[in-house]
């Protein structure tokens, strides 16, 4: 329950920080409605709505996305992702939101 918690707490941080900048610079509402759709648990209509948009932002919460949902084969892209954006904020979300899944898959 605590897990759950943390996690859309840091979930919804880290939302409200990419939709605060995606509306700075006139984000398309594509973002903001696929960010709202992840806050509210719905990562698979999240997921595809990230898939429509350009750029790394968005790649990264679509990443996010699968990982939640433990999607079959999300390491290998997971991983290419990270490796080509390291810089990135969503970067430790996924890398913590992976790491939930190690643990509860016992690794």
């Amino acid at each position: 329950m605590i897990r759950k918690t943390i996690f859309a707490a840091v979930l919804t941080f880290l939302s409200c920080s990419f939709a605060v900048s995606a509306g700075a610079e006139g984000g398309p509402d594509g973002l903001r409605e696929a960010l709202r759709l992840m806050d509210r648990g719905l990562g698979s209509r999240a997921s595809a709505l990230f898939a429509e948009q350009d750029g790394a932002h968005a790649r990264g919460y679509d990443i996010l996305c699968e990982v939640i949902r433990r999607t079959e084969g999300y390491e290998a892209p997971m991983r290419h992702f990270i490796d080509e954006n390291p810089h990135l904020a969503i970067v430790p979300q996924i890398r913590y939101a992976h790491a939930l899944n190690l643990f509860d898959d016992g690794s």
